[in-house]
């Protein structure tokens, strides 16, 4: 009996829906860095000289990584610049929740900003397994091509 959603369908599945959320939400940001710049500000995580750098650099590296990972170039390497992303950001959102600050979360630049850390946090996290799952596919597809 085969299976109703196949490997290869989940793969590119979670590949495109990913990726696609981390280009729109690079995108977002790239549109107003210095919003960006006030979220990242509110985390309290960042020495101050480096926030409008991360604001800038950020945005464009979601966007290439998300990019790469849809036409499925360099995919590994995107997918693993996405699950740093998401640590990253998960583990910054876990702070902030944990310390109780005010934070806007400015995942999608202003389009979400009623988003709550809560629901971001979760949202990240989801981001974090699927896309840790995608790369675990990957090694046990590879290691099962070399091994015929």
């Amino acid at each position: 009996m085969r299976p109703l959603l196949s490997t290869s369908f989940v793969s590119t599945a979670i590949r495109i829906v990913i990726g696609g959320i981390f280009i729109y939400a690079g995108i977002m940001k790239m549109r107003d860095p210095a919003a960006f710049a006030k979220a990242i500000e509110s985390f309290r995580m960042v020495p101050h000289a480096f926030i409008p750098s991360l604001a800038i650099i950020l945005p464009p590296l979601e966007v290439l990584a998300g990019v790469l990972w849809i036409v499925n170039r360099a995919s590994v390497a995107a997918a693993t610049t996405i699950l740093g992303l998401c640590v990253l950001f998960a583990v910054a959102l876990g702070t902030a929740i944990l310390r109780g600050l005010p934070t806007n979360c400015g995942c999608f630049g202003a389009a979400l900003d009623g988003s709550s850390p809560k629901v971001a946090l979760l949202r990240d996290i989801f981001f974090t397994l699927a896309t840790a799952y995608w790369l675990v596919l990957q090694r046990t597809t590879s290691y099962k091509a070399r091994a015929d």
